[in-house]
């Protein structure tokens, strides 16, 4: 039994909405398959409650390597160049301002989508540091439609943030709290402030996830005057989004 990351299927090979369902999102947050009576991995068994066991010790074996490592998958990418500047965010991870046990605990328990949780993705949004405040924003926004607790206070200060990617998912949490035009506004307003390519890119997306791409501005490929951006990228998807 292993937990792995899924891989690519070719279209021709979607015979059902079942197995649709397993490459595109929104998909399980994990997955456990057993190689030897399943060698393709179609089967799932990350919720089997016969498997939590393994799971559980595989999460925990996960979550020590990348402790042990320092992995940089800890950080979101549109961080990195708030945190690392013009250097390697590895050089961020393995520094002293990177607490690395504290981030992976964090990440770890935003996956998991449970209540007990809550108190401390509350904490971690009031936190200094962004990569806190991203995954306390993710534990929040996976716990949204999920947990009754969970309220549009608990974001509205995160609309103002100083990195993007936070903003917009307080804005996509707000979303699915029925304060549609609020997420809207705050989405939409973005587009017009600066940001780096990563942080763009997640926003443009966040947009067309929540099906709002008719209200962006005509000049919205501004990415062509950002500094570092992928610019055909940008134009592409600007292109598929005006398709749209």
């Amino acid at each position: 039994l292993v937990i792995h990351s899924l891989g690519l299927l070719r279209k021709d090979f979607w015979q059902t909405v079942y197995h649709k369902s397993l490459w595109e999102a929104p998909g399980s947050s994990e997955q456990l398959y057993d190689l030897t009576a399943d060698p393709w991995e179609m089967q799932n068994l990350a919720k089997d409650p016969a498997c939590s066991g393994k799971l559980a010790a595989l999460r925990e074996r996960l979550k020590a390597t990348m402790k042990e490592t320092h992995d940089t998958g800890l950080v979101p990418e549109p961080l990195f160049e708030n945190l690392a500047g013009e250097g390697a965010i590895a050089t961020h991870v393995h520094s002293d301002a990177f607490d690395i046990n504290k981030i992976a605990d964090l990440a770890f328990a935003a996956t998991e989508m449970k209540e007990k949780n809550l108190p401390t993705f509350r904490e971690a949004v009031k936190s200094k540091d962004p990569v806190e405040r991203y995954w306390g924003a993710n534990g929040l926004l996976q716990l949204t439609g999920k947990s009754t607790e969970v309220k549009p206070d608990d974001f509205t200060p995160l609309l103002n943030d100083a990195e993007p990617i936070i903003r917009m998912t307080a804005a996509e949490a707000i979303f699915k709290l029925d304060q549609k035009d609020i997420a809207a506004q705050t989405l939409i307003a973005d587009v017009a402030k600066e940001m780096n390519s990563a942080s763009l890119l997640n926003l443009l997306n966040a947009i067309r996830r929540l099906n709002l791409l008719d209200q962006l501005p005509k000049d919205r490929a501004k990415g062509k005057a950002m500094k570092g951006a992928d610019f055909d990228y940008i134009k592409r998807f600007t292109e598929r989004a005006t398709e749209e």
